[in-house]
Parts: structure tokens; C-alpha cells; sequence
């Protein structure tokens, strides 16, 4: 489950639990807005900073805006 700690998350593992191919992460994370941290070559996903998306992405689409 996705909370609001300091975890970090690979984008396979984003993915995972986004159901989507970690490709799909790969490719779409900076047009989704989705703030990543690049750790060296590799880029990372802080485990609240994916909640607050999917919270601001879920009111988006319940006002009928962008997703």
C-alpha cells in the first residue's frame, strides 16, 4: 500500500502497483507529473510523493478535469 513515507520505489515497483508495465513508468512519469529522484543513473519515486499524485489526479477527475 502506497502511504506517505520516505520510501522509495523503483518504477518497477511503481508500476506494480500502478498495474501498468514498468516501461509504461519509464516513459510517462515526467508527462504525468509524477516527481521522480534521480539516485545516480537510476530513478526513484518517494512513496509520498506518489500518494499526493494519485490524490490530485482522483480530485482532477472527479471535477471532470485533465487525469
Amino acid at each position: 500500500m502506497i502511504g506517505g513515507s520516505n520510501r522509495m520505489l523503483s518504477p518497477v515497483e511503481l508500476a506494480e502497483f500502478l498495474s501498468v508495465q514498468p516501461r509504461t513508468v519509464q516513459q510517462h512519469w515526467r508527462t504525468w507529473g509524477l516527481p521522480g529522484i534521480k539516485v545516480g543513473k537510476y530513478i526513484r519515486f518517494r512513496e509520498r510523493d506518489v500518494a499526493l499524485w494519485l490524490e490530485r489526479r482522483e480530485a482532477a477527475t472527479a471535477r471532470g478535469g485533465e487525469s
